[in-house]
């Protein structure tokens, strides 16, 4: 029996999700659904909205890897 390199657990799980990733997006076109929606600068208005409808007049906001870049755009786009 040959031992497992270290991507093939990375190999198996691609192997394994590609088709259900797959499965999902085609459902979500079928249903209508725009996922160029979905990007930085839709998340940033998200996290505006959030706060507003909170009713803060202010907030902190931290984030780690990709929730820095989304707090950035909040910042820039909605001081």
């Amino acid at each position: 029996m040959a031992a497992r390199q270290p991507n093939d657990a990375e190999d198996e799980v691609t192997e394994l999700l590609a088709p259900a990733i797959a499965a999902c997006h085609d459902r979500l076109i079928e249903e209508g659904v725009n996922l160029d929606a979905f990007d930085n600068l839709e998340n940033a208005a998200d996290v505006a909205s959030a706060i507003e409808a909170l009713g803060y007049e202010s907030a902190i906001l931290y984030g780690q890897s990709y929730g820095t870049e989304l707090i950035q755009h909040v910042l820039r786009d909605f001081p």
